[in-house]
Protein backbone atom coordinates (compact mmCIF):
# COMPACT_ATOMS: atom_id res chain seq x y z
CA UNK A 1 0.00 0.00 0.00
CA UNK A 2 3.03 2.76 0.85
CA UNK A 3 4.47 2.18 -3.15
CA UNK A 4 0.85 2.36 -4.32
CA UNK A 5 0.28 5.47 -2.07
CA UNK A 6 3.59 6.73 -3.19
CA UNK A 7 2.71 6.36 -6.81
CA UNK A 8 -0.39 8.68 -6.08
CA UNK A 9 1.74 11.19 -4.71
CA UNK A 10 4.30 11.23 -7.80
CA UNK A 11 1.69 11.40 -9.84
CA UNK A 12 0.09 14.64 -8.39
CA UNK A 13 3.16 15.85 -7.95
CA UNK A 14 4.14 15.02 -11.89
CA UNK A 15 0.21 16.67 -13.19
CA UNK A 16 0.15 19.76 -10.55
CA UNK A 17 3.32 20.78 -11.86
CA UNK A 18 2.10 20.67 -15.33
CA UNK A 19 -0.40 22.82 -14.49
CA UNK A 20 2.06 25.42 -12.77
CA UNK A 21 3.89 25.27 -16.18
CA UNK A 22 0.68 25.86 -18.33
CA UNK A 23 -0.50 28.63 -16.18
CA UNK A 24 2.93 30.45 -16.65
CA UNK A 25 2.99 29.86 -20.35
CA UNK A 26 -0.62 31.49 -20.42
CA UNK A 27 0.60 34.16 -18.92
CA UNK A 28 3.41 34.62 -21.74
CA UNK A 29 0.67 34.19 -24.21
CA UNK A 30 -1.00 36.84 -22.33
CA UNK A 31 2.21 39.34 -22.85
CA UNK A 32 2.04 38.13 -26.53
CA UNK A 33 -1.34 38.90 -27.17
CA UNK A 34 -1.40 42.21 -25.44
CA UNK A 35 1.54 43.95 -26.88
CA UNK A 36 1.63 42.07 -30.57
CA UNK A 37 -2.00 42.03 -31.01
CA UNK A 38 -3.41 44.50 -29.52
CA UNK A 39 -5.58 45.61 -31.98
CA UNK A 40 -7.51 42.66 -32.28
CA UNK A 41 -9.14 43.20 -29.12
CA UNK A 42 -11.53 46.12 -28.43
CA UNK A 43 -10.13 48.86 -26.23
CA UNK A 44 -12.75 48.44 -23.55
CA UNK A 45 -11.39 46.21 -20.83
CA UNK A 46 -8.79 45.16 -23.26
CA UNK A 47 -6.10 43.18 -20.59
CA UNK A 48 -9.06 41.33 -18.84
CA UNK A 49 -10.96 40.50 -21.94
CA UNK A 50 -7.67 38.77 -23.15
CA UNK A 51 -6.56 37.72 -19.42
CA UNK A 52 -10.40 35.82 -19.84
CA UNK A 53 -9.46 33.93 -23.06
CA UNK A 54 -5.66 32.89 -21.62
CA UNK A 55 -7.48 31.38 -19.04
CA UNK A 56 -10.52 30.41 -19.77
CA UNK A 57 -9.88 26.48 -18.99
CA UNK A 58 -12.66 23.65 -20.28
CA UNK A 59 -14.49 21.63 -17.48
CA UNK A 60 -12.54 18.84 -17.28
CA UNK A 61 -9.47 20.73 -16.79
CA UNK A 62 -11.01 22.69 -14.06
CA UNK A 63 -12.33 19.30 -12.02
CA UNK A 64 -9.34 17.79 -12.66
CA UNK A 65 -7.03 20.62 -10.88
CA UNK A 66 -9.69 20.39 -8.23
CA UNK A 67 -8.93 16.91 -7.37
CA UNK A 68 -4.88 17.50 -7.21
CA UNK A 69 -5.74 20.51 -5.08
CA UNK A 70 -7.44 18.19 -2.62
CA UNK A 71 -5.01 15.60 -3.15
CA UNK A 72 -2.02 17.55 -2.38
CA UNK A 73 -3.60 19.41 0.41
CA UNK A 74 -4.87 16.53 2.19
CA UNK A 75 -2.34 14.13 1.44
CA UNK A 76 0.64 14.70 -1.28
CA UNK A 77 1.37 18.16 -0.16
CA UNK A 78 2.94 20.42 -3.28
CA UNK A 79 5.65 18.99 -4.95
CA UNK A 80 9.26 19.71 -4.14
CA UNK A 81 11.18 22.28 -6.48
CA UNK A 82 13.45 20.18 -8.21
CA UNK A 83 10.27 19.35 -10.44
CA UNK A 84 9.32 22.74 -11.40
CA UNK A 85 12.72 22.15 -13.20
CA UNK A 86 11.41 19.66 -15.88
CA UNK A 87 8.87 22.90 -16.92
CA UNK A 88 11.15 23.77 -19.60
CA UNK A 89 10.22 20.51 -21.15
CA UNK A 90 6.93 20.99 -20.76
CA UNK A 91 6.95 24.07 -22.51
CA UNK A 92 9.16 23.04 -25.79
CA UNK A 93 6.74 20.26 -25.33
CA UNK A 94 3.93 22.55 -26.44
CA UNK A 95 6.11 25.39 -28.73
CA UNK A 96 6.77 22.10 -31.39
CA UNK A 97 3.58 21.31 -30.74
CA UNK A 98 3.79 17.68 -30.30
CA UNK A 99 0.73 16.36 -30.27
CA UNK A 100 -0.49 18.17 -33.14
CA UNK A 101 -2.05 15.51 -36.21
CA UNK A 102 -4.64 16.41 -39.10
CA UNK A 103 -6.80 14.65 -37.42
CA UNK A 104 -6.90 17.64 -35.10
CA UNK A 105 -8.66 19.66 -37.93
CA UNK A 106 -11.08 17.47 -38.47
CA UNK A 107 -12.39 17.15 -34.88
CA UNK A 108 -12.25 20.41 -34.81
CA UNK A 109 -14.69 21.09 -37.86
CA UNK A 110 -17.00 18.04 -36.13
CA UNK A 111 -17.08 20.32 -32.99
CA UNK A 112 -20.19 22.47 -32.55
CA UNK A 113 -18.74 25.83 -32.06
CA UNK A 114 -19.62 27.76 -35.32
CA UNK A 115 -15.89 28.88 -35.52
CA UNK A 116 -15.23 26.32 -39.02
CA UNK A 117 -15.69 27.63 -42.77
CA UNK A 118 -18.41 24.78 -43.22
CA UNK A 119 -20.80 26.17 -40.35
CA UNK A 120 -19.92 29.73 -41.96
CA UNK A 121 -20.95 28.70 -45.16
CA UNK A 122 -24.19 26.98 -44.13
CA UNK A 123 -24.99 30.05 -41.60
CA UNK A 124 -24.75 32.33 -44.64
CA UNK A 125 -26.43 30.36 -46.83
CA UNK A 126 -29.51 29.99 -44.43
CA UNK A 127 -29.35 33.49 -43.56
CA UNK A 128 -28.53 35.19 -46.91
CA UNK A 129 -31.03 33.00 -48.96
CA UNK A 130 -32.98 30.15 -47.83
CA UNK A 131 -35.17 31.78 -44.93
CA UNK A 132 -35.51 34.78 -46.73
CA UNK A 133 -36.77 33.37 -49.92
CA UNK A 134 -38.43 30.18 -48.76
CA UNK A 135 -40.82 31.57 -46.38
CA UNK A 136 -44.27 33.39 -47.42
CA UNK A 137 -44.24 36.89 -46.41
CA UNK A 138 -46.75 39.78 -46.67
CA UNK A 139 -45.76 40.86 -50.21
CA UNK A 140 -43.96 37.81 -51.15
CA UNK A 141 -45.68 34.13 -51.52
CA UNK A 142 -43.20 31.60 -50.00
CA UNK A 143 -41.98 28.30 -52.50
CA UNK A 144 -44.51 25.85 -51.90
CA UNK A 145 -46.72 29.21 -52.75
CA UNK A 146 -44.79 29.77 -55.88
CA UNK A 147 -45.41 26.00 -56.90
CA UNK A 148 -48.78 25.96 -56.51
CA UNK A 149 -49.46 28.66 -58.75
CA UNK A 150 -46.85 27.12 -61.70
CA UNK A 151 -49.04 23.96 -61.27
CA UNK A 152 -52.08 25.69 -61.71
CA UNK A 153 -50.80 28.02 -64.60
CA UNK A 154 -49.77 24.83 -66.59
CA UNK A 155 -51.57 22.28 -65.52
CA UNK A 156 -48.74 20.15 -64.11
CA UNK A 157 -47.66 18.68 -61.34
CA UNK A 158 -44.58 18.76 -59.01
CA UNK A 159 -42.88 15.63 -57.46
CA UNK A 160 -42.48 17.83 -54.34
CA UNK A 161 -43.84 20.76 -53.22
CA UNK A 162 -40.25 22.01 -51.59
CA UNK A 163 -37.00 23.04 -53.28
CA UNK A 164 -34.87 20.64 -54.15
CA UNK A 165 -30.69 21.20 -53.10
CA UNK A 166 -28.62 19.06 -54.06
CA UNK A 167 -25.36 18.81 -52.45
CA UNK A 168 -22.60 16.61 -54.74
CA UNK A 169 -19.62 14.75 -53.18
CA UNK A 170 -16.98 16.21 -55.40
CA UNK A 171 -18.45 19.74 -54.81
CA UNK A 172 -18.80 20.84 -58.52
CA UNK A 173 -22.11 21.45 -59.65
CA UNK A 174 -22.66 22.85 -63.34
CA UNK A 175 -25.25 26.13 -64.57
CA UNK A 176 -27.28 23.97 -66.31
CA UNK A 177 -28.26 19.97 -64.84
CA UNK A 178 -28.10 18.37 -68.39
CA UNK A 179 -29.34 14.29 -68.40
CA UNK A 180 -31.56 12.68 -70.83
CA UNK A 181 -33.98 12.49 -67.86
CA UNK A 182 -34.39 16.25 -67.50
CA UNK A 183 -34.93 19.35 -68.93
CA UNK A 184 -35.38 22.48 -68.37
CA UNK A 185 -38.81 24.26 -68.17
CA UNK A 186 -40.18 27.84 -67.14
CA UNK A 187 -38.63 29.08 -63.71
CA UNK A 188 -40.49 29.77 -60.71
CA UNK A 189 -41.99 33.02 -60.46
CA UNK A 190 -39.43 35.85 -59.19
CA UNK A 191 -39.56 37.15 -55.93
CA UNK A 192 -38.13 40.52 -54.82
CA UNK A 193 -36.33 41.31 -51.60
CA UNK A 194 -34.80 44.29 -49.93
CA UNK A 195 -31.67 43.24 -48.74
CA UNK A 196 -28.52 45.68 -47.44
CA UNK A 197 -30.02 48.51 -49.51
CA UNK A 198 -30.26 46.62 -52.53
CA UNK A 199 -33.99 45.43 -54.25
CA UNK A 200 -32.89 41.65 -54.89
CA UNK A 201 -34.61 39.36 -57.38
CA UNK A 202 -34.84 35.48 -56.16
CA UNK A 203 -35.95 33.00 -58.88
CA UNK A 204 -35.57 29.57 -58.74
CA UNK A 205 -35.41 26.89 -61.96
CA UNK A 206 -37.54 24.34 -63.00
CA UNK A 207 -37.07 21.09 -64.48
CA UNK A 208 -39.57 18.31 -65.78
CA UNK A 209 -39.01 14.89 -65.81
CA UNK A 210 -38.28 13.27 -69.94
CA UNK A 211 -39.80 9.77 -68.33
CA UNK A 212 -42.96 9.38 -66.89
CA UNK A 213 -44.01 7.97 -63.38
CA UNK A 214 -47.67 6.12 -63.46
CA UNK A 215 -47.79 8.02 -67.02
CA UNK A 216 -47.07 11.45 -65.42
CA UNK A 217 -44.35 13.91 -66.21
CA UNK A 218 -42.84 15.23 -62.97
CA UNK A 219 -42.04 18.60 -62.50
CA UNK A 220 -39.30 19.57 -60.15
CA UNK A 221 -37.75 23.41 -58.68
CA UNK A 222 -34.04 22.29 -58.12
CA UNK A 223 -30.68 23.77 -57.58
CA UNK A 224 -27.41 23.27 -56.35
CA UNK A 225 -25.67 24.59 -53.05
CA UNK A 226 -23.99 27.39 -54.39
CA UNK A 227 -21.72 27.28 -51.34
CA UNK A 228 -20.54 24.44 -52.41
CA UNK A 229 -19.74 25.48 -55.93
CA UNK A 230 -17.94 28.38 -53.87
CA UNK A 231 -15.76 26.30 -52.38
CA UNK A 232 -14.75 24.18 -55.22
CA UNK A 233 -13.40 27.44 -56.77
CA UNK A 234 -11.52 28.15 -53.73
CA UNK A 235 -9.59 24.89 -53.36
CA UNK A 236 -9.00 25.13 -57.45
CA UNK A 237 -7.81 28.76 -57.07
CA UNK A 238 -3.82 28.38 -56.10
CA UNK A 239 -4.26 31.64 -53.82
CA UNK A 240 -7.16 30.53 -52.09
CA UNK A 241 -6.27 27.14 -51.79
CA UNK A 242 -4.09 25.15 -48.71
CA UNK A 243 -2.77 21.79 -48.36
CA UNK A 244 -4.94 22.01 -45.23
CA UNK A 245 -7.98 22.74 -46.64
CA UNK A 246 -7.30 20.19 -49.44
CA UNK A 247 -6.99 17.37 -46.77
CA UNK A 248 -10.66 18.50 -44.96
CA UNK A 249 -12.41 18.99 -47.74
CA UNK A 250 -14.66 16.49 -47.27
CA UNK A 251 -15.21 17.18 -43.50
CA UNK A 252 -15.83 20.57 -44.72
CA UNK A 253 -18.30 18.94 -47.03
CA UNK A 254 -20.23 17.08 -44.71
CA UNK A 255 -20.28 19.06 -41.87
CA UNK A 256 -22.06 21.70 -44.43
CA UNK A 257 -24.52 19.33 -45.20
CA UNK A 258 -25.59 18.44 -41.70
CA UNK A 259 -25.50 21.60 -40.32
CA UNK A 260 -26.90 23.12 -43.41
CA UNK A 261 -30.23 20.33 -42.65
CA UNK A 262 -30.10 21.13 -38.96
CA UNK A 263 -30.71 24.97 -39.91
CA UNK A 264 -33.50 24.42 -41.88
CA UNK A 265 -34.70 21.94 -39.63
CA UNK A 266 -34.72 23.80 -36.87
CA UNK A 267 -36.05 27.00 -38.44
CA UNK A 268 -40.52 26.71 -38.31
CA UNK A 269 -40.55 28.53 -41.56
CA UNK A 270 -37.93 26.63 -43.54
CA UNK A 271 -38.43 22.77 -42.22
CA UNK A 272 -40.96 21.96 -45.16
CA UNK A 273 -39.68 23.97 -47.05
CA UNK A 274 -36.67 22.51 -48.71
CA UNK A 275 -35.04 18.83 -49.67
CA UNK A 276 -31.12 18.13 -48.99
CA UNK A 277 -30.00 15.44 -50.96
CA UNK A 278 -26.13 14.45 -50.60
CA UNK A 279 -25.44 12.39 -53.82
CA UNK A 280 -22.27 11.09 -54.71
CA UNK A 281 -21.09 11.85 -58.00
CA UNK A 282 -19.73 8.51 -58.64
CA UNK A 283 -21.44 4.96 -58.58
CA UNK A 284 -19.82 1.93 -56.96
CA UNK A 285 -18.61 0.68 -60.01
CA UNK A 286 -16.72 3.72 -60.49
CA UNK A 287 -18.77 4.84 -63.81
CA UNK A 288 -19.96 8.86 -63.46
CA UNK A 289 -23.83 9.08 -61.79
CA UNK A 290 -26.37 10.48 -63.61
CA UNK A 291 -28.05 13.63 -61.89
CA UNK A 292 -31.41 13.26 -63.65
CA UNK A 293 -31.16 9.29 -63.29
CA UNK A 294 -30.65 9.58 -59.48
CA UNK A 295 -33.24 12.09 -58.98
CA UNK A 296 -35.77 10.05 -61.32
CA UNK A 297 -35.29 6.77 -59.11
CA UNK A 298 -34.90 8.63 -56.23
CA UNK A 299 -38.88 10.17 -56.54
CA UNK A 300 -39.89 7.02 -58.51
CA UNK A 301 -39.60 5.41 -55.33
CA UNK A 302 -40.92 7.82 -53.14
CA UNK A 303 -44.03 8.33 -55.68
CA UNK A 304 -44.86 4.70 -56.04
CA UNK A 305 -44.64 4.20 -52.47
CA UNK A 306 -47.16 6.81 -52.06
CA UNK A 307 -49.47 5.34 -54.29
CA UNK A 308 -49.38 2.29 -53.24
CA UNK A 309 -49.73 3.40 -49.62
CA UNK A 310 -52.91 5.26 -50.83
CA UNK A 311 -54.34 2.36 -52.25
CA UNK A 312 -54.03 0.37 -49.32
CA UNK A 313 -55.46 3.26 -47.53
CA UNK A 314 -58.04 3.18 -50.13
CA UNK A 315 -59.15 -0.42 -49.44
CA UNK A 316 -58.74 -0.54 -46.29
CA UNK A 317 -61.72 2.13 -45.87
CA UNK A 318 -63.57 0.62 -47.81
CA UNK A 319 -63.44 -3.13 -46.69
CA UNK A 320 -64.26 -1.27 -43.11
CA UNK A 321 -67.25 0.17 -44.65
CA UNK A 322 -68.32 -2.78 -46.32
CA UNK A 323 -67.73 -5.00 -43.03
CA UNK A 324 -69.72 -2.24 -41.06
CA UNK A 325 -72.58 -2.65 -44.07
CA UNK A 326 -73.17 -6.07 -43.07
CA UNK A 327 -73.21 -5.77 -39.83
CA UNK A 328 -75.74 -3.38 -39.96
Amino acid sequence: MDAFGDYIDINVHIMFTIYIADIIQRFFKTIVEYFKYKNHNSPENRLWTILGRAYCYNVPSRVLFFFIIVISIYRARFPPLHYLAYMPILWLYHCVNVPHSTLDYATFIRANHGLDSASSMAANYFHGYLKLTLPAYTNNPGIRERIYMYEQRHDVKFALNRLIILVPSQLFIKSKFESPYLEKAEPLPKVYLNRAGVNRPYQNDVYRFTKPINNRFYYMALEGATPILTFFETINFQPTSTKEILQMKREILLKFFKYLKKLVGDWPETEQETELIFYDDYKPNGEKQDIGEMLFNHFKSILLSKESSNSNNTFSTRASQHIESIHD
